[in-house]
């Protein structure tokens, strides 16, 4: 019985080494050790595949985000695990996204425009924001609506339009700890800002 979930995983991983555009159905059925033919009977088209293989890198961000966080003690401890991976991720979502939104549109659009998983991730975000207020390493005053709309409009801008930093020779990885550690700072209590510091200097 053929694996789809293993065929989407390994499809993905193709298209973030080749690009969506060069890797072909007859180079995944090869890769995969099945016929054309099987392929086509379990997604219908490429199109079709390039969305799994889009859901699942995007649930698969989620969930090392998730295992990641799980073993923080505080909200600042949060954040920098994640840069810890960042470097990997955003090398991946970047050459992903990019071949996908110049030949694939439609799947770009719809993936973008998620609404569901969009409100998902900001609720996850607000609460944590306020767990930092409470917890005194953000400032009590902040308006969380607003500072997370800055917050993602600047990630959205890096990942829709890169080529604005790579002028500046700024790789995407470097640009999104810019943003994230500015953004930290700026919202932080002198409290969090020590904190931010002792783990971004490895005192911890």
């Amino acid at each position: 019985m053929l694996d789809k979930q293993h065929i989407i995983a390994e499809t993905t991983r193709m298209f973030i080494q080749q690009g969506v555009r060069a890797i072909r159905m007859d180079d995944i059925a090869s890769h995969m050790g099945i016929s054309k033919r099987a392929l086509y009977e379990l997604f219908g088209d490429k199109e079709n595949l390039i969305g799994q293989c889009l859901a699942y890198h995007f649930e698969s961000i989620d969930q090392l985000m998730k295992q990641r966080t799980m073993k923080a003690r505080n909200v600042i401890e949060e954040f920098i695990y994640l840069l810890d991976d960042w470097d990997s991720i955003m090398d991946g979502n970047m050459k992903l996204m990019e071949g996908i939104k110049k030949f694939y549109p439609r799947i770009y659009e719809e993936a973008t425009q998620d609404k569901e998983k969009g409100e998902y991730r900001l609720n996850m975000f607000k609460n944590k924001i306020r767990d930092g207020i409470r917890d005194g390493f953000f400032l009590p005053d902040i308006n969380v609506e607003l500072a997370i709309m800055i917050f993602t409009d600047s990630v959205y801008g890096l990942i829709t339009r890169p080529e604005r930093y790579s002028q500046s020779n700024i790789t995407p990885s470097e640009a999104f700890k810019y943003i994230v550690t500015y953004f930290f700072r700026g919202i932080s209590t002198q409290k969090g800002i020590r904190l931010l510091d002792e783990y971004t200097l490895g005192k911890r």
